[in-house]
């Protein structure tokens, strides 16, 4: 997994987290992150993105924002065909069993509660693309073998 080459949408209304967000997935190795202050711009950036042929891989995205929430926005997502199989992160500081039912419900790829550490994040989002990776491997060998 060459992490220079993954594309990453960071959603989050508040610039502390934003930056710390992306400082910690910089120390992981992930060079081509992106920021945006709400869902609905997170949405526009992830279709213009797709569009340009640099579409995000993943999308991390806070719950509770303005305009948009980190919901609304992964049920958006989910429903644009163009899109769809980007894999979103939801983080939370508050995270009821109806939460994470909503959030499964629209296929959420992973959930973090706030406050979280840098290795909580970088743990996460490693394991979603090793998994996608081994998961492309399969469906490829799959593939091959059928031919």
């Amino acid at each position: 997994m060459d992490k220079s080459q993954i594309n990453i949408l960071i959603v989050e209304d508040e610039k502390d987290i934003s930056q710390i967000c992306r400082e910690f997935l910089e120390s992981a190795g992930y060079k081509n992150i992106e920021n945006s202050s709400n869902g609905m711009d997170g949405l526009n950036k992830a279709l213009t993105a797709q569009k340009d042929g640099k579409a995000f891989d993943l999308i991390i995205s806070d719950w509770d924002m303005p305009i948009m929430t980190g919901l609304q926005l992964l049920e958006k997502i989910r429903e644009n065909s163009q899109v769809s199989n980007t894999l979103v992160i939801l983080i939370s500081g508050k995270c009821s069993e109806e939460v994470i039912r909503q959030a499964v419900k629209f296929q959420v790829s992973g959930i973090i509660l706030k406050p979280f550490e840098k290795d909580v994040l970088n743990a996460k989002v490693d394991s979603l693309f090793v998994s996608r990776e081994i998961a492309t491997e399969i469906e490829n060998k799959r593939a091959d073998q059928a031919n």
